[in-house]
């Protein structure tokens, strides 16, 4: 069930859960804005991850520091 989610494999994700009786490790409607921040990561704009992180979640930012500072970190490398 990781691989899916973290791969953006939603619906696949959701029929497993469906059919195991299983619980998602995580809410499978935030599978999308996490697939556009790895997209944008990916792609070296990091700027445009973090617009995708405080749209998803506005406050994220500011309670994981450690994700903020990783994110700064890869603005700095980029």
């Amino acid at each position: 069930m990781n691989y899916l989610v973290i791969k953006g494999h939603k619906e696949v994700a959701e029929c497993l859960s469906r059919e195991s009786g299983a619980a998602p490790p995580v809410d499978l409607t935030t599978i999308e804005a996490r697939m556009h921040v790895r997209r944008a990561l990916m792609a070296g704009e990091v700027d445009v991850a973090m617009a995708h992180v405080i749209e998803s979640n506005p406050r994220l930012l500011e309670k994981d520091k450690g994700l903020t500072f990783a994110l700064k970190v890869q603005k700095l490398v980029e």
